[in-house]
């Protein structure tokens, strides 16, 4: 939050400096804003939760904190992933909006088939703000390029805490193709689907 706001404050400045009001869209070219750390968290959606669970599948964070949580469609899960430090954001306009990017975390989530007890484990999460996917950079601790989910966010323009951060709420991650297939083959069922709404994310990034 504070490069944003020095960015902000320095759009400002310069619009006054020549006498013309800022536009939202064109106040500023896109900057590059290193991100410091942070943490995403993924709230899985409930009927997925259930599902996976009558299907005796049984999927579990790694190096990731894991809470059990109450919603109104019932419990489920949450997972937050650390965010790294050679994660970066570009913005523009004002109010400032997020126009792409890359964030990085450490953590993953480990599927396991209880019924055979084959299992697939993908992690090192990176969200590609350009592409619109979230990648699995390693697969069973392996190095890899798997898009494992869609990310589909309900703003770009963060909201700016007093404590440094810049968070997006409500973004809806849906399960690609390439996963689906990867994960019903590596433990042997049926049950993952493309476009499955797997959940939702809040992204809180030290910027």
């Amino acid at each position: 939050m504070r490069v944003l706001h020095r960015l902000a404050v320095v759009a400002t400045a310069g619009a006054l400096a020549v006498g013309i009001s800022i536009v939202p869209a064109q106040a500023t070219s896109d900057s590059t804003v290193p991100i410091n750390g942070g943490v995403t968290s993924v709230t899985v959606n409930p009927a997925v939760t259930k599902a996976l669970l009558q299907n005796r599948i049984l999927p579990y964070a790694t190096a990731a904190k894991t809470s059990l949580v109450w919603t109104q469609q019932g419990p489920t899960v949450r997972y937050g992933f650390p965010i790294t430090s050679d994660s970066f954001v570009t913005t523009a306009g004002n109010p400032l909006t997020i126009t792409g990017g890359e964030i990085a975390h450490t953590g993953g989530v480990r599927f396991v088939n209880l019924r055979n007890f084959k299992a697939l484990k993908v992690s090192d999460f990176d969200i590609r703000l350009g592409e619109g996917l979230l990648y699995a950079t390693k697969v069973n601790n392996q190095p890899a390029e798997v898009p494992v989910f869609k990310v589909i966010p309900t703003t770009l323009v963060p909201t700016l805490t007093s404590d440094g951060f810049a968070v997006l709420t409500g973004v809806r991650l849906e399960l690609t193709k390439a996963a689906a297939e990867a994960l019903n083959a590596s433990l042997g069922t049926a049950v993952f689907t493309e476009g499955l709404p797997f959940g939702t994310a809040t992204v809180r990034a030290d910027i």
